[in-house]
């Protein structure tokens, strides 16, 4: 039940930010959670997919101000425009809340900067992750965005920010949701005969995430999502999760 009581309470201080993807997959949360915010094989291949080079995580800290917990992630991300820089340094600031529990739910805010990219020094990305236990090897995976000010840009600039901000962050939560699913058929495969039930589970849910994703206005957009990048503001909605 506090699954369920500590998801709800953070998706409602959220209100104001964008769903960026709230999907289940066939993980246990602790796996989750070790792909996305380590130096895991799945992190460093997913970068590598996306031609992002020099990476630095530093590992997690205690912070000195409060029970939660911090680290920092910088990298080169490729960028694709015609015009303009070809990639750009980034920085991110990831903290995990106090109120993650191992094995059951994981809250983790990431504040992301940019460098080399036009008006860098106006804005940062606000990204929240919540993962939660949805049941014995599933979790859901909620990410939510917003687009911060540092300095407030004139109506051009900013719409030329939000378009391109947003359409990065789409296209970077995409790639990642179907990086996860990899990793999962993958694992499926490995576990070799015995399998099928969880085959046939991982079908059973995609077909459910495809009708989800057919309602909405557009399609899905972990990390390095905070760059400079066509906007479309549709999500996948989100599943229940258990007690």
């Amino acid at each position: 039940e506090f699954r369920r009581v500590l998801f709800r309470s953070w998706r409602q201080s959220k209100e104001a930010s964008r769903e960026i993807i709230s999907r289940n997959f066939c993980l246990d949360i602790d796996d989750l959670f070790t792909l996305l915010f380590t130096n895991s094989k799945f992190f460093y291949d997913f970068q590598g997919e996306r031609k992002t080079s020099d990476i630095l995580q530093c590992p997690w800290q205690h912070s000195d101000q409060s029970e939660d917990k911090f680290r920092e992630v910088s990298y080169t991300m490729a960028l694709n425009h015609a015009i303009g820089p070809k990639t750009t340094r980034a920085t991110e600031v990831q903290t995990m809340r106090s109120n993650s529990a191992p094995g059951h739910i994981y809250n983790v805010d990431v504040e992301t900067t940019n460098a080399d990219i036009p008006y860098a020094d106006h804005f940062y990305v606000a990204t929240h992750y919540c993962i939660v236990k949805v049941g014995e090897g599933e979790s859901l995976l909620t990410v939510l965005c917003d687009i911060k000010y540092k300095k407030t840009p004139w109506g051009l600039v900013k719409s030329f920010i939000e378009k391109n901000c947003w359409a990065g962050i789409e296209e970077h939560y995409c790639a990642l949701a179907a990086s996860l699913e990899r990793e999962v058929e993958a694992r499926i495969l490995d576990e070799g005969p015995g399998a099928e039930g969880k085959n046939k589970k991982l079908t059973s849910r995609r077909i459910r995430n495809q009708r989800r994703s057919s309602v909405g206005d557009g399609t899905v957009g972990a990390l390095g999502a905070g760059s400079i990048g066509l906007l479309r503001p549709g999500n996948i909605r989100r599943t229940g999760v258990s007690e």
